[in-house]
């Protein structure tokens, strides 16, 4: 039983991965809504288990990951965990910042991405204090990116706080500008592209 179970399952990871190929969608179980796997990828984490990446599901906003294990008794895949796909950031970035103060200035950005955390750098020009570059960590959450990083030029420092949503190559959002001594020195808009 053990083996012909193992069959099947090798025989549904081949269908699994010629739909994927195809961009078709796939019904994993009678009462399970159809999906799509036209940009999803597939990986076999246990010779039982699959997880794949990427998944829309028609009707419902985002993507999403689920990790299915094969049912040898029921002949289906149960859903064992799923979970929103965190958004690639990865990538070098230009675009502009906007001061509630009718300044604006240039912004470039290089981020790396490692599942849901990134590094980097950005550089703000035209700023009061001259151009500021400064490095960053932290994680990201869906397509949201929310940093707070230090910086300092000039024998001034303090932080910069950055919150922005990416929607396509495009991160658009909200920053504050503070300095250790004086509290906010500016807040405005930014908008960078890939």
């Amino acid at each position: 039983m053990k083996r012909a179970g193992h069959n099947v399952f090798k025989l549904l990871m081949l269908v699994i991965s010629i739909l994927i190929l195809f961009n078709s969608s796939i019904v994993l179980s009678e009462d399970s809504i159809p999906i799509d796997l036209s940009s999803s990828n597939l990986s076999v984490i246990y010779s039982d288990t699959i997880k794949i990446d990427n998944l829309k599901i028609p009707g419902i906003e985002g993507t999403y990951w689920a990790t299915f294990r094969w049912n040898p008794y029921t002949y289906k895949f149960d859903v064992i965990d799923v979970g929103l796909s965190t958004v690639n950031f990865a990538g070098s970035w230009a675009g502009t910042w906007y001061s509630i103060h009718s300044v604006s200035g240039n912004i470039s950005a290089s981020i790396n991405q490692v599942d849901s955390n990134v590094t980097g750098s950005i550089t703000l020009t035209n700023t009061d204090l001259g151009t500021v570059t400064t490095d960053f960590f932290g994680p990201v959450t869906e397509n949201i990116l929310d940093l707070s990083m230090r910086w300092s030029t000039g024998g001034y420092g303090g932080h910069l706080d950055i919150n922005g949503t990416l929607s396509g190559n495009s991160i658009s959002g909200n920053y504050n500008l503070y300095i250790d001594s004086g509290g906010r020195y500016d807040s405005g808009t930014f908008i960078i592209e890939r």
